[in-house]
């Protein structure tokens, strides 16, 4: 039973990891049009690597999870 629950908390993580990289990615598209007049494209390529990062790391946590979960 303890192992069940092992699995759905890494389940649950890696729902709020790509909660966080899609809003992250939220936060670049309000902002991209300040960014692209400001010309600070560092920002926009940090936040988009961010973003992606967050979101397949997301994935991967959930995949991980369901692959050595309680069958």
């Amino acid at each position: 039973m303890i192992h069940w629950h092992y699995h759905r908390s890494w389940q649950t993580g890696g729902n709020a990891i790509i909660l966080l990289g899609l809003l992250s990615l939220g936060a670049l598209i309000l902002s991209l049009k300040q960014y692209i007049v400001d010309k600070d494209f560092f920002n926009i390529i940090m936040l988009s690597g961010i973003s992606l990062f967050l979101i397949v790391g997301g994935i991967y946590v959930k995949w991980w999870a369901k692959k050595n979960g309680k069958k």
